[in-house]
């Protein structure tokens, strides 16, 4: 289960790589697990990620997914977050987009 708790976003516990569209391997992505949206997720990216790491703000990708189960919604919100400081990190959500 990943992090519900700003401040450890960026522990190394909390990555995970995803993969990709076949064949081209997978990124790895910083998870954090919010209830609700109410705060400002580039605030808490700044302030719990880019600053205790001096990484740029610039360089950062973020991505908010709803859980969804069989039966919808289940009420909570997994904000991705990554760039190229990580091993295998990127700095875009393309990788994670389905081209037809």
């Amino acid at each position: 289960m990943r992090t519900s708790s700003a401040n450890q976003w960026a522990a190394p516990g909390n990555q995970a790589p995803i993969s990709g569209p076949a064949g081209s391997g997978d990124r790895v992505y910083r998870i954090l697990r919010l209830h609700d949206l109410q705060q400002n997720l580039f605030t808490l990216l700044y302030r719990n990620v880019v600053v205790p790491n001096s990484l740029s703000m610039a360089n950062q990708t973020m991505i908010v997914v709803p859980k969804m189960t069989t039966a919808g919604f289940a009420g909570t919100f997994y904000i991705l977050n990554s760039d190229t400081s990580l091993h295998d990190g990127t700095s875009t959500c393309d990788y994670l987009l389905v081209y037809t």
